[in-house]
């Protein structure tokens, strides 16, 4: 299995101090939830868990990657980075060309989102910048919507797709669908199926709707299968932003992908995240 969502935070704020994006007052609780790569690659193990991504929490550490980037330098068989990026500031292609060179494999769109038409932090002219740096380096994208500005965010990404078919892009937590709407309101993701290169990564938060709505997760991974196919679907945890543990994150994994078929298990449980990241 390879978890292609994993949060780090460490308690160690000397050497990594929290530098929340957007200045935001950092909760105590992100912090006394912390994860370090040591204590993670152990719950790995435990699980048979053999491979992770590591994604930057911004609501931590912002845009300064250093502790990413770390773990994935010291076990870099295992981890690889994904790092946070302000695609709006001037300069951001050349930040993500320093980045990919400080060994992230792949970047992650980030703001602190205010208007939710606003989709210069992934599509604006700055953000074309990462879009083409990541491109020539063969380096992944991945944005994160939230409920709020999903439909917006869903037809500024079209253009670019279409722009860069060579690209990578994988959309976080499915788009955050709300699982109260007919078919898990995975119809707002239909003008993003005809795209090959964007994969959908299903991770804890969205089993929680799931279950919330009294639904399957079983049923809701099916669904998405059908939709976007098991190659261009991945699993992550969440770990240190979800709530639980990991066993049972791993767990609700197995459990969610067991209505498919087994080459359909295995591409949505490590291989598609494999192809991306490893």
């Amino acid at each position: 299995m390879i978890d292609a969502h994993a949060h780090l935070v460490t308690p160690d704020t000397t050497a990594f101090p929290p530098a929340p994006i957007g200045g935001e007052t950092l909760s105590p609780a992100a912090m006394a939830n912390h994860m370090t790569i040591e204590a993670l690659l152990e719950q790995m193990d435990r699980c048979g868990v053999s491979k992770t991504v590591a994604v930057q929490r911004a609501h931590v550490y912002g845009v300064d990657n250093a502790y990413v980037l770390y773990a994935a330098g010291r076990f870099p068989d295992r981890v690889a980075a994904v790092a946070c990026i302000d695609a709006g500031a001037p300069g951001a292609a050349a930040l993500t060309r320093t980045l990919i060179a400080s060994g992230a494999r792949g970047l992650r769109f980030t703001t602190a989102i205010k208007d939710p038409g606003d989709t210069s932090w992934f599509a604006g002219s700055e953000a074309h910048g990462v879009w083409e740096a990541a491109r020539d380096a063969g380096a992944s994208l991945c944005l994160h919507f939230l409920r709020g500005n999903r439909d917006q965010g869903i037809a500024g990404l079209v253009p670019l797709l279409q722009r860069y078919p060579d690209v990578p892009l994988v959309l976080d937590h499915v788009g955050n669908p709300t699982s109260e709407e007919d078919g898990f309101g995975l119809a707002a993701l239909a003008p993003l199926e005809p795209f090959v290169q964007l994969r959908v990564k299903i991770s804890t938060i969205n089993f929680e709707y799931v279950r919330k709505a009294g639904a399957d997760i079983a049923a809701f991974t099916a669904a998405i299968v059908a939709r976007f196919g098991a190659e261009r679907v991945m699993w992550g945890s969440d770990i240190a932003q979800s709530r639980g543990t990991y066993a049972e994150f791993v767990g609700d994994a197995v459990t969610s992908v067991a209505g498919l078929p087994e080459a359909a298990r295995r591409a949505v449980l490590g291989e598609t995240a494999a192809e991306v990241y490893f």
